[in-house]
């Protein structure tokens, strides 16, 4: 209970939407901060708007309602109105939320019917951003191509999920006929870059195999795109069961976050960490992205603190953290989102199930805390 009154207090009411724009979800509707920033992705400066971008997405990230999200994120697609690129939002929404995926397949089969027209688009586009590439979807996104409403939104959606840009329905009916069979890889593979096909194909063949070594081998590799590959077959490898390959995977993924110096392969490194490592070393490695100076990582690490099953120690890590924040002179302008963040995974842990526990958590982190905010 003193936990949630404490959250509670951090939480302004704002105001309503324009009405030429999505709305946002209703949790984030009704918070003053999160309603400016979102003003502020439209700002006339570019570089204001961009950073607004990334910050609305990383807070949308909070939102625990995964059917507002998900429609949100279709609209701001539907609608073009932010500056940065989706696809990581989409991707990260259908890690712990299989039904997006489901869910968006189903509506680009009856999206035609549909009267919006924003949201028609951003189905189509989320088709794309989603990497949906069964036969039913990129069969109905290819009859969709000479539909006047959407036509552009349809090429741009093909193109993320084949590479290939297609000029009108008839140019798609002719690749399909060849393709329609081969896997997405096989796709891609094409339209590679001719000196990294060998290599890069190779590599895909071995992953199909379903081998965590071979995935471990990947993470390794010196080409940030053979390293991409083995993230991505990671997420759909089993823990191993043995002690000894157990300390292997540890040990790589280990190296793998004191090297991995591309941004976006780290974010989703630190996916996979409390998916491969329990205790205190996912916490370990978590708790070193959380004091990274990238505020995607450290936003990402909270995120992935999500799927650590020892509670009590990530407990104490968000109140460390947050402690270490209100612990500095002018932390009102500080990280609001991340703020936020380390306030929404404490309430999704909830609160301490033993009342001393808990009385020791006030005297150690929120009293601290309170003192400083109301300073």
């Amino acid at each position: 209970m003193l936990i949630s009154v404490f959250l509670a207090c951090v939480l302004l009411l704002g105001h309503s939407q324009e009405t030429d724009r999505p709305t946002l979800p209703p949790s984030l509707a009704t918070d003053a901060n999160a309603v400016a920033m979102y003003e502020r992705c439209f700002a006339d400066d570019l570089a204001i708007r961009t950073a607004s971008a990334n910050e609305l997405l990383a807070v949308l990230a909070s939102v625990t309602n995964d059917d507002a999200r998900l429609n949100f994120l279709i609209m701001l697609a539907g609608y073009n109105c932010l500056e940065v690129p989706l696809g990581a939002s989409f991707r990260q929404l259908s890690l712990h939320y299989p039904r997006a995926e489901e869910d968006v397949r189903s509506l680009v089969q009856t999206s035609v019917a549909m009267a919006d027209d924003a949201k028609f688009r951003g189905i189509i586009l989320a088709a794309g951003h989603l990497e949906l590439s069964d036969a039913a979807t990129v069969e109905a996104l290819g009859n969709l191509l000479m539909n006047p409403r959407v036509s552009a939104a349809v090429r741009e959606s093909l193109q993320l999920l084949t590479r290939r840009e297609f000029a009108h329905k008839q140019e798609f009916l002719a690749w399909w006929k060849t393709h329609q069979y081969a896997k997405r890889n096989a796709w891609i593979l094409e339209a590679a870059d001719a000196a990294l096909l060998r290599e890069f194909s190779l590599w895909v063949a071995r992953l199909e195999g379903h081998s965590l070594p071979d995935a471990l081998a990947a993470i390794a590799e010196p080409r940030t795109a053979i390293r991409r590959l083995g993230y991505l077959a990671m997420r759909d490898r089993t823990p191993p069961d043995s002690p000894e390959a157990t300390a292997s995977v540890v040990e790589a993924l280990e190296q793998a976050f004191q090297k991995e110096q591309a941004a976006d392969l780290r974010l989703e490194l630190l996916l996979l960490i409390p998916r491969f490592l329990s205790g205190q070393g996912a916490i370990a490695l978590l708790g070193q992205a959380m004091d990274s100076s990238d505020s995607s990582e450290q936003e990402q690490a909270v995120q992935a603190l999500h799927f650590v099953s020892e509670k009590a120690q990530v407990r104490k890590l968000l109140w460390k953290h947050l402690q270490q924040i209100y612990g500095r002179a002018g932390y009102q302008n500080e990280q609001p989102n991340y703020r936020r963040l380390l306030f929404g995974a404490l309430e999704g842990i909830g609160p301490e199930s033993n009342p001393d526990l808990e009385s020791s958590t006030a005297q150690d982190f929120i009293e601290p805390i309170l003192a400083t905010a109301l300073d």
